[in-house]
């Protein structure tokens, strides 16, 4: 967390409230990876979100595979890799293509910020005085 001060509060009652006072932080996401693929041994996701390094993913019920990530915001170009094997998302709603002849889904995470709880501790200081 980055600092940007320190302050010093005293509250109604005497008690001095010491918080340090930071930015707002992006809030990560988790963001639910699914592949219908009932034939498939296993099935892993890459991406620009972990180095295209695949993550196993597991298989839920006869026939779908999902995992749930936490991403931070941003745009995350991301494959399957079903039995060892690259494909494309055929659900995304969004590709670009990729330099190996397939194309990379996009996966967009919008930025919300949280009030981070020093944030918070500040707040309600400034609320008691």
């Amino acid at each position: 967390m980055k600092e940007t001060g320190k302050r010093n509060t005293k509250m109604a009652n005497g008690t001095i409230l010491k918080a340090a006072m930071s930015t707002k932080q992006p809030m990560e996401k988790f963001a639910e990876f699914v592949l219908d693929m009932p034939q498939a041994k296993s099935v892993a996701v890459a991406g620009s979100f972990n180095n295209w390094k695949p993550v196993t993913m597991r298989k839920n019920g006869d026939s779908c595979w999902r995992i749930s990530l936490m991403l931070p915001p941003g745009r995350h170009e991301y494959r399957f890799v079903v039995d060892g094997r690259w494909i494309d998302d055929p659900r995304a709603a969004e590709s670009v293509p990729n330099p190996f002849g397939g194309r990379n889904a996009i996966l967009t995470i919008k930025e919300e910020s949280v009030l981070m709880p020093m944030d918070l501790a500040a707040a309600v200081a400034r609320a008691a005085v």
